[in-house]
């Protein structure tokens, strides 16, 4: 399956005004965002717990973890991150993709909006 790839903005959640553009790999392997810590410390956003994730392979990786607002196509949240190593690509998990309303299209390498429900 082809990588799918979207223009995503990263945002300080108290001050939208701090934010920076990226060109963020859609991971619906991954639970939470993530982004190069040194974007993150740009932002002025900081870790406030630790976390740990299983990564590829079965092995278990504490990475520091906080919440970033996230803009895509339009749509905004407040999701939980991940301060990734520099270098890292940016990374944009399940839960932003459900709190957004999108899904992926796999054949068309897009994100697509899905319908929203209530009960």
């Amino acid at each position: 399956m082809e990588s799918c790839r979207v223009k995503a903005r990263f945002c300080n959640p108290v001050d939208f005004g701090r934010s920076i553009a990226v060109d963020a790999l859609v991971d619906t392997g991954s639970t939470d965002c993530g982004l190069p810590a040194s974007s993150f410390r740009e932002l002025g956003i900081t870790p406030y717990r630790e976390k740990e994730y299983e990564i590829a392979g079965g092995n278990g990786m504490k990475l520091p973890a906080g919440e970033a607002m996230v803009e895509v196509d339009g749509e905004r949240a407040t999701v939980p991150v991940t301060f990734d190593p520099d270098g890292a690509t940016p990374t944009l998990g399940a839960i932003v993709l459900e709190s957004l309303g999108f899904m992926p299209d796999s054949v068309g390498r897009r994100l697509l909006p899905v319908r929203r429900y209530k009960l």
